[in-house]
């Protein structure tokens, strides 16, 4: 995959993503106004959080993409706010999540040959 392709793909999953924004927008509306229950908007806010997790996980590949490859430089073009937002799609928080799949897949394995 080529930069460019990468960026395209981002483009459309940002879309996306300030289209949901927006909706979500018509949601709270609809619950201030009595129209809705406030367990509709959970549920659709459940529903549409893949997006956001997949959308702010780009966002954190696109922030690194950036960073140069020189140490010295690296520290003066760091955006702390943005990584201090997209704190559950860094590298470390990732890593942490798979491991985590990892580990409960393995006992249900387990579980199942045992069981």
């Amino acid at each position: 995959m080529a930069l460019r392709h990468f960026k395209d793909y981002y483009k459309q999953v940002e879309k996306q993503y300030l289209r949901m924004v927006e909706d979500s927008k018509e949601y709270d509306k609809l619950l201030k106004e009595g129209k809705i229950e406030y367990e509709q908007v959970e549920q659709v806010q459940l529903m549409l959080s893949k997006i956001t997790e997949n959308y702010k996980r780009l966002t954190y590949i696109a922030y690194l993409m950036q960073l140069p490859n020189r140490p010295k430089k690296e520290s003066k073009q760091r955006n702390i706010k943005l990584e201090n937002v997209l704190k559950d799609s860094s590298k470390e928080a990732i890593y942490k999540e798979n491991e985590d799949i990892l580990k409960n897949f393995k006992k249900q394995l387990e579980e199942i040959k045992n069981g």
